[in-house]
């Protein structure tokens, strides 16, 4: 695409993999909180061990290792508490196996940014796609410095991927830093030391399919009873049969309520959470459980009826309609949200503006089209520099949650949704699109432009449509781009489509090869015509032209020599004389007082040897003109030739000869020789493979070697120009390589 980077072809958005929903534990008595304290604490306990021992392992570690830590976690509580505990310590180990490679990438991308700004001078500005020297020396002094830190921990982090080890924190790694900061953190010792046991408790189990009610480590009901299976070490604590305690608080979820009743009624696997929220003294129940896959609507359906663009902005989401065209209907929207405070605000504002965006997109039948975006590469301090707002801007924005979200939501909905590569959209729509879509009583803004963009490559159309009008010398003026262009025009400039018939009053139909050749307005060296352009035969003779178009008192004479050669001394009685010219023209016919449509007819008078040698007459006869573009090759005053014009120079291709087979890959060497008529001086000699130019040569003899010739059959030939003016004469011998 000549420097830009590939697009990835649109696609169907995968519906969600799971859902999860929660309720609060309301009205639970203390008696409920001490024990189900008691049992998170030690099953944290058992957690911690089991992924301390996973860790030590590294990337030596198999099924029959596994089976050995779910035995001994089965002594110290349940199979089923045990599963449930090696299953999760394997995810956290794997999640921190992916986090450890995200951060090796990023200190490699740091470390290469740095390098290369640092071999920069100090000064040097950037461009679009490299950045540029640091500004002063003291920053290169301290980049320079930085990039050894950066080295270091690259080196060690790349030993630690390599021997498998990982460093995780039950309980965040944040909470634990906060730990030597109490003051800052607005907490005293007790309350972090609360807050950091809550988050270390163990309290999960998976479900399974076909037992009662789909889970029988965490039973809920239908009716929302919650009971849960103590472990061996808490049995004695027991209010149920069969070592079972059962909580005094019911759950009702509101959300996704009947879903979770069906699958309780049905026995189907379910999966439960208990937490405590000990800023607000709260526990809560979180249920989850997978939804099989479903197979996605065919893009072509989801096309159908239109869509709408959405364009992911930090406060807001611009949308607008399109039609199945791609143009733009009706008014662009905006959904806006507010990003500061809180996280469960902040998730709060998305979830509000995504609502409303599906419902105005149900009520229309419309798709979804939003930009499959991953910031995480544009989140480095190295990348961006000191545009500190800038990254706190693309930092804040919620691009996987909004897109989970959104995905989420609409599957709910039955709404489609569609993920376009996010290359050049903003650039794109602002450059195509913003100025046609803003009027009088319409401001288009960059993210509405942005949004068309998005909506017209999950469309399949190019978001580039224009094409730039002719410029100044034809008949209308440049103005704003007016013409579809088809998606395969290079960078989506191509001329203008020709409309058969005549363009204007003067031009008859078919007159308009040229429209679309670009070259066509310098015209040195250019051909008249598309074709290959070879030389025309020469003027017919008076006896020929006598046949033809029979004029009084014609004597006949032979034909005209292309060389030029003394003129004899013209009578000054009889037939008018005739000028020609060889190539293809239209004709007048006039007198001494009338013009022909390039300048006054020639009057032929007496005049010298010399002048008549020159083609220079001067009688005042009427006169039969033939009009053409280029320079006439012979005279005929008085049926009495006076040859004086300039013949064209002429080039022999000598080498390829015709037919010849060289090896792919190899050299082919051109020779050719050059001739001027009239005592001018060959200029040069153009070496041509159909339409491309390999070379020139500019002294005699002219060769010119072709080099790595690829396997093909070639059309050669040369061009020979004069000083003057550029004649051609080609020859072409079929060449095989």
């Amino acid at each position: 695409m000549g420097g830009l980077r590939e697009v990835a072809a649109p696609f169907v958005a995968l519906g969600p993999s799971g859902v999860a929903v929660r309720d609060r534990l309301k009205r639970l008595s203390v008696e409920d909180e001490r024990v189900l304290r008691l049992i998170g604490d030690l099953l944290g306990t058992l957690a911690s061990l089991d992924l301390k021992a996973r860790c030590a392992a590294g990337l030596v570690h198999d099924t029959g290792q596994w089976a050995e830590r779910k035995r001994t976690l089965t002594q110290g509580s349940s199979s089923r508490w045990a599963g449930s505990i090696t299953k999760g310590t394997h995810d956290q180990w794997a999640l921190a196996r992916r986090g450890q490679f995200a951060h090796v990438q990023s200190l490699e991308a740091g470390v290469r940014t740095i390098a290369h700004r640092l071999s920069l001078p100090i000064g040097e500005k950037g461009g679009k796609r490299a950045p540029g020297g640091y500004r002063s020396r003291q920053e290169w002094h301290a980049k320079a410095r930085r990039v050894h830190v950066l080295e270091d921990r690259l080196q060690a982090a790349r030993a630690d991927r390599e021997a498998g080890v990982v460093r995780v924190v039950r309980g965040g790694k944040g909470l634990l830093n906060t730990r030597h900061h109490l003051r800052a953190a607005g907490l005293t010792e007790e309350q972090w030391r609360t807050r950091w046991q809550a988050v270390r408790r163990f309290l999960q189990a998976d479900g399974e399919s076909g037992k009662r009610f789909g889970n029988e480590t965490i039973r809920v009901t239908p009716d929302g009873e919650v009971s849960l299976k103590l472990p061996a070490p808490l049995a004695h604590l027991a209010n149920a049969p069969h070592g079972r305690y059962v909580l005094a608080a019911r759950v009702a979820f509101a959300h996704r309520g009947e879903q979770w009743r069906d699958r309780v009624t049905a026995n189907r696997a379910i999966a439960y959470r208990i937490h405590e929220d000990t800023s607000c003294g709260r526990w809560y129940l979180t249920a989850s459980w997978t939804v099989p896959p479903v197979k996605t609507v065919p893009l072509a359906a989801a096309r159908t009826n239109g869509l709408v663009g959405i364009d992911t902005n930090a406060d807001h989401l611009a949308a607008w309609r399109l039609d199945t065209h791609g143009n733009p209907v009706g008014e662009p929207l905006r959904f806006g949200f507010d990003l500061s405070g809180p996280a469960p605000h902040r998730d709060a504002q998305v979830r509000h503006a995504l609502i409303r965006l599906l419902h105005w997109a149900k009520r229309h039948g419309l798709a979804i089209a939003i930009e499959n975006l991953d910031l995480t590469a544009e989140k480095t301090r190295e990348k961006h520099g000191r545009r500190k707002k800038f990254r706190n801007l693309i930092s804040g924005m919620p691009v996987s949650r909004l897109r989970a979200r959104l995905v989420s939501m609409a599957a709910e909905l039955g709404i489609t949704v569609i993920a376009v590569d996010p290359a050049y959209t903003s650039k794109w729509g602002a450059q195509h699109w913003q100025k046609p879509l803003t009027s009088t009583n319409r401001t288009t803004t960059r993210h509405d432009a942005a949004a068309v963009a998005i909506g017209r490559r999950a469309l399949g159309h190019p978001i580039r449509r224009r094409t730039a009008p002719p410029p100044h010398d034809q008949s209308d003026r440049v103005g704003h781009r007016t013409v579809q262009a088809r998606p395969g025009a290079p960078r989506r400039e191509e001329p203008r489509p020709r409309i058969p018939g005549p363009r204007t009053r003067s031009m008859r139909a078919g007159c308009g090869a040229n429209a679309a050749d670009q070259c066509a307005q310098h015209r040195s060296g250019h051909a008249t015509e598309h074709d290959s352009w070879q030389q025309d035969s020469l003027p017919l003779s008076l006896q020929e032209r006598s046949t033809t178009r029979p004029m009084t008192g014609a004597p006949a004479s032979p034909p005209i020599s292309p060389s030029p050669t003394p003129a004899p001394t013209p009578s000054t009685a009889g037939p008018s004389p005739t000028l020609t010219r060889a190539t293809r023209s239209w004709s007048t016919a006039g007198t001494a007082a009338g013009r022909s449509p390039a300048g006054p007819s020639p009057s032929p008078t007496p005049g010298t040897s010399e002048d008549r040698g020159r083609g220079q007459c001067h009688h005042r006869r009427p006169v039969h003109l033939q009009r053409h573009q280029r320079r006439p090759t012979s005279f005929a005053v008085n049926g009495v030739a006076c040859p004086g014009a300039h013949q064209p120079p002429i080039a022999v291709l000598s080498s390829p000869s015709p037919g010849a087979v060289f090896t792919s890959g190899g050299t082919v060497p051109m020779t050719a020789t050059a001739a001027a008529a009239d005592g001018a001086t060959i200029s040069k000699v153009e070496f041509y493979s159909d339409t491309k130019l390999l070379g020139t040569d500019t002294t005699s003899p002219y060769a010119l070697d072709y080099q790595d010739v690829p396997a093909g059959d070639y059309s050669l030939y040369a061009k020979a120009y004069e000083c003057r003016r550029g004649w051609t004469w080609r020859r072409r011998p079929g060449c095989s390589a």
